[in-house]
């Protein structure tokens, strides 16, 4: 795949890796050590992309953020909270008789507009 630019492999990385790795994280109850494994996967497959080995990163001080930039991506942590994020926002606008809302919400009604007390 060496004849594919550097931005289309980020596109592909983007489109079908990323989705496939991060599958159902919105429940996921992330440690340090398994979010470290996740970011590691994600430099690894940076620098494949790249066809930049490890010597070559230490040897050249390539940073993982300059390859991102080539590439056209975002840090692991970006898509992560992103997704996270979005749930949030689905789970926001559903109505409370919905079981992720209530859960969410410890089953309290939270109101919906702010009431100033005069």
């Amino acid at each position: 795949m060496s004849y594919l630019s550097e931005e289309l492999k980020g596109e592909v990385y983007k489109a079908l890796i990323l989705p496939t790795l991060l599958y159902g994280c919105e429940a996921w109850s992330l440690r340090e050590d398994l979010f470290k494994r996740l970011r590691s996967f994600h430099n690894k497959c940076a620098r494949s992309m790249c066809r930049v080995n490890l010597y070559h990163t230490f040897r050249h001080h390539i940073t993982s953020a300059s390859l991102f930039r080539r590439l056209g991506i975002l840090n692991i942590g970006s898509y992560f909270h992103n997704r996270i994020l979005r749930w949030a926002g689905h789970v926001a606008r559903m109505p409370m008789s919905r079981a992720p809302r209530q859960l969410l919400t410890g089953g309290y009604r939270i109101l919906d507009r702010l009431v100033v007390h005069r």
